[in-house]
């Protein structure tokens, strides 16, 4: 029962006892009673922690034009059995004065004229948050927050406002597991370089550096803290509806990556990267005295009678291999950023990626399997300054071969210099006749008119006139005159 002059957490414990027929678990009401504008309830699968976003969007539903939105990548998995929209239709509908409306996917609750509102949204792909830019929120969820970018998830709090005589918190709150395309920015929000709160049991063994430690134990695992962001860790321990022996049981036949993600709530683990740190080795370049004439290019030879060599070290820092780098085999890998769907982005507000060009140098024989990172340019530039960086570099580095990533087709393209390219002077970048055209198009001058027309879709006649090659002629208005039907054409009598 509510005293004469109840406190906002009590109007708050009595509007969730209202509405939902479960009592909060342990960690759900430790969930419940966090006080900082941004919270994350993340960690292994079953522990409860959907639920809790669904509780706590009820805590003030007692406010009159109190505002609740629950998010998810779509509404699919909201409606899906087990999702938040099916859970709450099992908790609201027989409850007095609750409304549900369908085409909103919202819940209203009796609070006078102006009712208090739950809504269920969705995030399906990055410009669909604008569709929120002129809404107001006291209190916005994320469910499997790891689904979304951090784009997404920052644009929300410009939606999280309320009027100066409010007195509801603005709370911005988040349940995930481990895993999916957001796994590195949440990790880095709401677990890396963490502390715990104050009053919390410390864990040993090197728990609390700047990163999340390799001696985990996520059983004793307290409330992270930084500013008003807070991590709570879940375990299937802490959701005792749940059959926790048989749950154990299903997820330990997934891969292992998944099986620690879900099972153990670990967000240290990660995939193997398609370059491992082992393979990485460092050279240093330096010159030496030869006795011989310099030869033409810049970067092998600092000054007349000398000559530059590549020494590779191994891993303890000594000399493992000596490479001249005129015998080496030079390649310019170019990654181009500003493809239509990147330049559609950035149109939209994103920031503008970086297109990267970078010189290798491949020794020959035993050490073929080499690659020396020679030189990098990253830069966000336009598409013709891009054809001057290319030009640029590969008269300074007078590459064999140069690979071209073009996501339109699917694959790097090469083109080959013509001439040997250690003994002859090369002409302007691109000018080989044994480019592909589409290497020619970038490099050649007035490339950009000619790559517009390889980026639109080719028009092509369809039925009977694309078979016969006919054309249809739709420049004026069509008469008798201008049939176009094939059997006219061969001069036969139309009935």
């Amino acid at each position: 029962m509510l005293s004469e002059s109840p406190t906002s957490e009590e109007l708050a414990a009595a509007s969730l006892a209202r509405y939902c027929p479960l009592v909060p678990t342990t960690k759900q009401a430790a969930f419940l009673d966090l006080r900082g504008r941004e919270a994350l309830f993340g960690g292994a699968a079953g522990g409860g922690k959907s639920m809790a976003l669904l509780m706590a969007a009820l805590q003030h539903v007692h406010v009159p034009g109190y505002a609740a939105l629950i998010l998810r990548k779509d509404t699919q998995r909201l409606s899906l059995a087990g999702g938040l929209i099916p859970r709450s239709h099992a908790w609201f509908a027989d409850q007095p004065g609750v409304r549900w409306n369908a085409a909103r996917r919202e819940w209203s609750f009796p609070t006078g004229a102006s009712r208090a509102t739950i809504q269920f949204g969705y995030l399906a792909h990055p410009d669909i948050k604008y569709r929120y830019a002129s809404s107001e929120f006291h209190f916005i969820a994320f469910d499997e927050l790891t689904e979304l970018g951090e784009e997404e998830y920052q644009f929300l709090f410009s939606r999280l406002r309320r009027t100066n005589t409010s007195g509801v918190p603005l709370r911005v709150r988040a349940a995930s597991n481990p895993g999916n395309v957001g796994h590195g920015w949440v990790k880095r929000r709401f677990i890396d370089g963490r502390r715990p709160s104050i009053g919390m049991e410390e864990i040993g063994g090197g728990v609390y550096q700047d990163d999340v430690p390799r001696e985990f134990d996520p059983h004793r695992a307290p409330i992270l803290m930084a500013d008003e962001r807070t991590f709570l860790p879940s375990l299937i321990d802490d959701n005792p509806h749940l059959d926790a022996v048989s749950y154990r049981q299903s997820l330990a036949s997934l891969p292992p990556l998944a099986r620690e993600r879900l099972l153990h709530g670990d967000w240290s683990v990660c995939e193997t990267g398609l370059i491992r740190p082992e393979w990485l080795r460092e050279y240093v370049a330096g010159a030496r005295e030869t006795g011989l004439p310099a030869v033409r290019y810049a970067d092998r030879s600092p000054a007349r009678g000398m000559q530059r060599w590549l020494t590779l070290l191994a891993p303890d820092g000594s000399d493992l291999a000596t490479v001249d780098p005129a015998a080496c085999r030079r390649i310019v890998t170019i990654d181009p950023a500003g493809t239509s769907a990147e330049k559609m982005r950035e149109a939209r507000g994103r920031p503008a990626s970086h297109s990267v060009l970078q010189v290798w140098d491949q020794p020959r024989r035993e050490l073929s399997h080499v690659l020396l990172l020679r030189h990098q340019e990253r830069a966000q530039v336009s598409f013709g300054s891009l054809l001057e960086l290319v030009r640029r570099v590969a008269r300074e580095w007078r590459p064999e071969r140069i690979y071209i990533e073009n996501e339109k087709f699917g694959s790097a393209h090469r083109g080959t210099r013509q001439g040997d390219a250690g003994r002859q002077a090369p002409q302007q970048a691109g000018a080989g006749r044994s480019l592909p055209a589409q290497v020619r198009n970038l490099l050649a001058p007035g490339a950009r008119s000619r790559m517009a027309r390889l980026d639109r879709p080719r028009r092509r006649a369809d039925g009977p006139n694309r078979r016969r090659g006919l054309r249809r002629n739709t420049s004026r208005p069509r008469g008798p005159g201008d049939c176009v039907c094939p059997a006219r054409r061969r001069g036969v009598k139309k009935r």
